[in-house]
């Protein structure tokens, strides 16, 4: 089959079970609606491929590559993906879960929507929390805050924009706390001397007011 101006290996609605496929090289296929579940993708390699609501259950996908391909809502579930890499791929509104998948292994596309990656970022956020790998968790969370905040400006929601805005540069959306560190730092030594000079000026001028008072007429 040809789209956009491409052709392609039609296998969609493909299914496949506990089979390995270890080092195999797709190009340009379509796995549209492809089902597989126990597969061994060991060393395997898409290239251009479509796999758009592709479903991958308990699949071994150690160093796998995934380059220029369509993932958008594909479901990744207990899936192993070390040393796999997902590189100038689109992953748009994909759902990853129990999967053992870290930040290290994904590259985003540079074209996909704010609003888009926020529901990336939230699914592999909720991934890393329930695999107990709570670093690429808080900087999911940050990119998840991030992309929401660049989404808010697009649609010019200025309160809210302003609103995140204002959170991200004081604490990092709670991500980054030496900000908050930082800024109450600099108020207490910029505002003590501010203080002590509002102290010396009220002094001399009460003083002055009492030596007046005292001065006979």
């Amino acid at each position: 089959m040809e789209h956009g101006g491409k052709t392609y290996l039609d296998l969609r609605g493909l299914r496949i079970e506990q089979t390995q496929i270890d080092k195999a090289y797709l190009r340009n296929v379509n796995l549209r609606w492809a089902v597989f579940r126990d597969v061994g993708f060991k060393n395997a390699r898409f290239v251009g491929c479509n796999l758009s609501q592709v479903a991958f259950t308990e699949c071994y996908l150690r160093r796998a590559q995934f380059e220029k391909c369509d993932l958008v809502n594909s479901r990744f579930d207990s899936c192993d993906f070390s040393q796999a890499r997902i590189t100038d791929s689109r992953i748009d509104f994909a759902s990853f879960k129990n999967c053992e998948v870290g930040l290290q292994n994904i590259e985003f596309h540079k074209d996909a929507t704010a609003r888009a990656m926020v529901r990336v970022c939230r699914s592999l956020k909720l991934n890393a929390m329930s695999m107990g790998n709570f670093g690429d968790a808080g900087d999911l969370s940050y990119l998840e805050k991030t992309y929401e905040r660049h989404g808010l400006f697009r649609e010019k929601a200025w309160g809210r924009w302003l609103a995140s805005t204002v959170q991200h540069l004081l604490w990092g959306y709670g991500e980054k706390p030496w900000r908050l560190a930082l800024f109450m730092l600099f108020n207490i030594f910029f505002s003590a001397p501010c203080c002590i000079g509002s102290t010396r000026c009220r002094t001399r001028a009460t003083g002055s007011t009492s030596i007046s008072a005292a001065s006979p007429t």
